[in-house]
């Protein structure tokens, strides 16, 4: 299974940077660790032009499309849910936009959507070429701790994700992999 990301950013482009300071100066990280990852994920987003692409994402799975979550989901549903109110309050301010123009951009995101963004970005996104990426097929592959069937990787001259067969797989078996990173 080999695939180029639906969406996804990489480390040297200068709104990677900018949306990096912004946060250092906020002081946002403090409520959850990884609101610089997520506010560069609803960017990289909102900066997409592919509608398919952004139409397959907020099609994926997120923690809450089933009643029950574990403590853990419930615990990121909220920091989502916080993250997303203090976009739509940044994302009018003549200040914020001076120091991140492409804050204007989520402007027109509802706060329900830009949760549901996180949350799905949460549980579905790949580490890429020093970034991070969503794949449309690859993010259905089931995380086992021993086992697994697939493998992972980044083609870096080709500029896509790969999974690779560790072993034979019998047809109709399900599809495997290690959500971990170096397993």
């Amino acid at each position: 299974l080999s695939e180029t990301p639906l969406l996804r950013y990489q480390p040297g482009e200068a709104w990677v940077q900018d949306a990096k300071r912004f946060m250092c100066k906020t002081g946002y990280p403090d409520l959850h660790e990884n609101a610089t990852g997520w506010l560069l994920e609803l960017l990289c987003y909102a900066r997409s032009e592919d509608t398919s692409a952004k139409e397959r994402v907020m099609a994926m799975f997120a923690p809450g499309d089933y009643a029950e979550m574990c403590e853990e989901e419930e615990t990121i549903a909220a920091a989502a849910e916080k993250f997303a109110l203090w976009v739509k309050q940044i994302s009018g301010s003549f200040m914020a936009l001076a120091e991140l123009p492409d804050l204007g951009e989520v402007a027109d995101m509802d706060e329900k959507s830009i949760r549901r963004l996180v949350l799905i970005w949460n549980c579905n996104s790949h580490s890429f070429l020093g970034g991070a990426a969503i794949f449309g097929d690859m993010v259905k592959l089931n995380h086992v701790c021993g086992g697994r069937n697939t493998w992972y990787f980044v083609d870096e001259a080709l500029g896509h994700g790969e999974c690779v067969a560790v072993r034979d797989i019998a047809k109709g078996e399900e599809l495997t992999t290690s959500y971990l990173v170096g397993f």
